[in-house]
Formats: structure tokens, C-alpha cells, sequence
């Protein structure tokens, strides 16, 4: 009798495995390991080549205790690019779906950072915790068990905590920001429309409002804004261009004849 092959259990198409260090006995140290889901092969064929290529490129972030979270200067000084060229493909990534969930989702920090993970539909973090005999065995001191018990009567949940001081900070809930991507209009496939919002988004203008300002009033308008704000006295480019692009403002008496821009560099093209 013939039987099937037994298929694999469903995994995320990305498992980070965080263990011990057996090199440090006396403690546990962490170490982190990344392998390939069962998944990753239908993730694989699902998403355009240069979304993996970036996607690929994002895990490896991956810290020793599984932690992920780079930002576009990271990944910028990491490989040598611009940092609007990583924020870019960072941004690309966030708005790539695979079984309904983003690829990555952005986190803004209060200094105004953004940092990208994976979304746990796609990444999944799994501890393997060393066997008791490799862990200290020393009973607690009295000062940890009374730190202990202080946290199981007054301490509450975390999720908890965390809506708290989102809601104190005036950051925006996991429940806006999915709104918020959804609310952004699919990416350009258009050369010129792709190059437009890479330099609105190089000049400061947030990427969803770019993609606003090329669907209403055109790629070629944006691009000649964008160039023309070098021969304006400003101190607010990302704004000035906007109120430009909407209003139409005139070219600069200083700006030379034909100058918009150079052309759409190929390497950009979706």
C-alpha cells in the first residue's frame, strides 16, 4: 500500500527561533536563528521578485533576541543607498499585500522615526527555552520575591498599558493605522508616476499625499514643482510643494527655461 507523503504543518513563510547560547552555561544568552517557513514557497510565487529580494533583505535586521524592527536609515547604511531609496522599498513592502495583511507594517516613534516589521501573518517569533538544569537554580532572594509579589498584585496586562500610553501620546492605534493604509491609493506603475513620488517623498511630502497630489493633478505638474522648488526661497519645501502642485504656482524668475527634470531613472520602475 502507497501512502501520500505527510504535507508539512502551516507555518509563516518567515520563523525566527530564539534559543540559548551554548557557549554561555552559566546564563542564558540569547541567539537567534531564521529559517523558511512551509509557506514561504507559496509567499514566493505570490509576490512580485524585487518585494522578496526587499523582504529578504529586511530580515536579516533580525537582532540575537529576535527582535526586527530597522528603520529606512538602517537599511540605508546598510546597503548603501539613499535613505529615500530604502524608504521607498520600505514603503512598497507596506503596501504589498499576501492573504490580506501587509507584507510589513510601519511603526512612527515619537521623535518622528518610522521602524518596519513583518506582520505576523508573514513572520513568526518561536523561544526555545534551555531545560531547567541549564538555568540558575539559586532560590530567589527575599528582595525578588517581594518584587515578584508586587507585580502579581499591581501590575496589569500589557496590552492594557500599551493602549494607554498610546492613547496618552497621541500616537495612532494598531486599528488607525491599518485604516490608514488602506485609505492610501495603490501604488504607481506608471515610470513617471513612480519617479514623481520619490521625489515628493525625497522632499519631505508624506507618501500617501503624494500619490493624492500625482492622481489629481498629474506626474508631470508634481515633477516640475519639485524642481522648481530649488530656485524658491522657502523654509518649508514638503509644504510649499504641496500648496505649488494644488495652486499651480508660476516657474521662478530665476529658474532657466526647461528646467523641470532629469529623466525617470530605470532601475525605479516598478
Amino acid at each position: 500500500m502507497i501512502h501520500a507523503p505527510k504535507q508539512p504543518a502551516w507555518e509563516p513563510p518567515i520563523v525566527v527561533e530564539v534559543f540559548a547560547d551554548s557557549n554561555h552555561e552559566a546564563s542564558f544568552v540569547p541567539k537567534s536563528r531564521i529559517r523558511l517557513g512551509s509557506s514561504f514557497r507559496q509567499l514566493a510565487a505570490t509576490i512580485p521578485a524585487d518585494r522578496l529580494r526587499d523582504l529578504l533583505i529586511l530580515i536579516t535586521f533580525t537582532t540575537a533576541n529576535g527582535r526586527l524592527s530597522p528603520s529606512a536609515p538602517d537599511i540605508a547604511g546598510a546597503l548603501g543607498l539613499a535613505v529615500w531609496q530604502a524608504r521607498l522599498r520600505l514603503y512598497r513592502l507596506s503596501l504589498t499585500m499576501w492573504q490580506g495583511q501587509p507584507l510589513v507594517r510601519g511603526l512612527k516613534h515619537p521623535g518622528g522615526l518610522t521602524t518596519f516589521s513583518p506582520s505576523p501573518q508573514v513572520l513568526e517569533m518561536r523561544q526555545e527555552l534551555p531545560p531547567a538544569a541549564a538555568l540558575p537554580s539559586d532560590a530567589p532572594t527575599r528582595f525578588e520575591q517581594v518584587v515578584q509579589a508586587s507585580r502579581e498584585q499591581y501590575s496589569r496586562p500589557r496590552e492594557e498599558v500599551e493602549r494607554e500610553i498610546t492613547a496618552r501620546q497621541g500616537w495612532p492605534s494598531a486599528e488607525e493605522m491599518e485604516a490608514a493604509r488602506l485609505s492610501r491609493e495603490t501604488e504607481p506603475t506608471e515610470l513617471n508616476a513612480v519617479w514623481a513620488a520619490n521625489r515628493l517623498s525625497k522632499a519631505g511630502v508624506d507618501y500617501g499625499l503624494a500619490l493624492k497630489l500625482i492622481r489629481q493633478f498629474g506626474a508631470e505638474a508634481c515633477i516640475q514643482q519639485v524642481a522648481w522648488i530649488e530656485y524658491r526661497s522657502v523654509k518649508n519645501k514638503a509644504r510649499y510643494l504641496v500648496a505649488a502642485i494644488q495652486k499651480s504656482y508660476a516657474k521662478p524668475p530665476d529658474a532657466p527655461i526647461g528646467s523641470d527634470t532629469s529623466d525617470p531613472d530605470p532601475s525605479l520602475a516598478p
